[in-house]
């Protein structure tokens, strides 16, 4: 499943998934991610990307919500790619950071849930 609102990258996604010969396994929105959160009611992802655009602050939104709604897996992992000049990451209860690394002016972190004790 991928979301993209954006028209180009959008395109560029349709694109790429032909290309690799996977249009049978996945499924393309295009609409606001945000959105998609609040309407998805479909089984738990083991991988979900995220890229909001850099400077956004919506991590504790996206993070609750998919927590919330149990969209990751409960052994699956979820990528946070931000701005390396961003604000400080919050991070949600429920998640913690497994990894971390910086590409140039991109971070990504890697997150997993953390075990109900």
């Amino acid at each position: 499943v991928f979301v993209e609102k954006n028209i180009a990258p959008w395109r560029i996604l349709l694109s790429n998934i032909a290309k690799a010969g996977f249009q049978a396994q996945s499924t393309v929105f295009k609409t606001d991610a945000l959105l998609f959160l609040k309407q998805y009611q479909g089984e738990p992802f083991d991988l979900i990307f995220v890229d909001p655009p850099y400077g956004s602050e919506v991590e504790n939104y996206l993070l609750t919500s998919i927590l919330t709604k149990g969209l990751l897996a409960p052994s699956g992992l979820l990528i946070y790619e931000r701005g390396a000049q961003d604000k400080p990451f919050q991070i949600t209860s429920g998640f913690k950071i497994t990894k971390e690394k910086a590409y140039g002016d991109t971070v990504l972190l890697i997150l997993g849930q953390t075990k109900e004790e």
